[in-house]
């Protein structure tokens, strides 16, 4: 019996452990239009960074641009952002964090 409880107390640590570190995670969040190659190529940079959540949010074109026009009041940094994609960093605790587009995604990762 205390050859259980102790596993289970072990699986319970892993588990906080895991959930902890989830939560210390920085995810890059990346929203643009269908079809567009550009958001395309930003999601498959971003997916090869370690230590990255990827998440991402494809709209229509017209959805998108509407989309956008609304984001750009609420996300700091983005005030001018007219293209696809747009891309933000959050992480747990912090204020959300506008990166721009591909080319500054791309001049991020090479940093990290």
């Amino acid at each position: 019996i205390e050859k259980e409880i102790e596993k289970e107390i072990e699986k319970d640590q892993e588990i906080e452990k895991k959930n902890k570190q989830e939560s210390e995670d920085i995810v890059v969040l990346i929203s643009g239009f269908e079809g567009c190659i550009i958001f395309v190529e930003a999601v498959r940079l971003a997916e090869t960074a370690p230590n990255l959540i990827v998440r991402t949010e494809e709209r229509t074109r017209d959805e998108y641009m509407a989309w956008l026009s609304r984001r750009r009041l609420t996300l700091s940094g983005a005030e001018s952002h007219t293209t696809s994609p747009i891309v933000w960093l959050t992480r747990e605790g912090y204020p959300e964090e506008y990166v721009g587009g591909f080319d500054e995604l791309r001049e991020l990762l090479s940093y990290s």
